[in-house]
């Protein structure tokens, strides 16, 4: 089957799906963000494919494994479903390195889009990315996703990063880190994606 009409919303995990608790090791820390399973069983209903792309550089600082983190990924999967059995996540990615490894998958390089690439071959022009940091807003610029389809939270390090976005951006373009649509969690952004999809294509 060809999967090139395949709309992604790219999400970011902690801070984003659930509470951002620093260095997240095993699943007893996870909490889930009020609203995040509607949210995410709102876009499955729309015919969304839901792909996870996460920093987890806990890893490379010895702090958990790789099998940890996708331990931690599945009771996320489970916890979700449990709030609302629409709430499917379709893949995960995740970078395991340390942020001065200068490694191509940590966000915002565009490593882990081009491994969702090879399973979920999307057009970027119809993706989305949702995240509490100004890298992953930079992460979806790399890899062509428009200004209006890329959403910071509130939530997690939102607020402090919308603060700072001007000095964070490194776009060319101070302008339109000015312009960058700013949501209070993931099911406000959700909402208004929502209210977009018919004019993307």
């Amino acid at each position: 089957i060809a999967m090139k009409d395949v709309s992604v919303v790219f999400l970011d995990r902690d801070g984003t799906i659930n509470v951002d608790v620093g260095h997240l090791r095993m699943p007893s820390e996870l909490v889930l963000i009020r609203g995040a399973a509607t949210a995410i069983s709102l876009l499955k209903k729309a015919g969304y494919v839901l792909l996870v792309v996460s920093n987890q550089s806990a890893v490379a600082r010895g702090m958990c494994s790789e099998e940890d983190v996708k331990v931690v990924n599945q009771t996320l999967l489970n916890m979700l479903l449990r709030e609302h059995p629409e709430a499917r996540l379709d893949d995960f990615f995740f970078c395991p390195h340390h942020p001065e490894d200068n490694c191509n998958c940590r966000k915002p390089r565009t490593g882990m889009a081009e491994q969702a690439r090879t399973k979920w071959n999307f057009i970027s022009h119809n993706c989305w990315v949702i995240g509490d940091h100004v890298s992953d807003l930079e992460f979806g610029k790399a890899i062509g996703i428009p200004t209006k389809q890329r959403i910071l939270l509130e939530t997690g390090h939102g607020a402090s990063q919308y603060e700072r976005r001007v000095e964070l951006s490194s776009s060319a373009n101070p302008q339109e880190a000015l312009h960058i649509i700013y949501k209070k969690d993931l099911l406000d952004a959700v909402k208004f994606l929502l209210t977009q999809k018919r004019n993307v294509r």
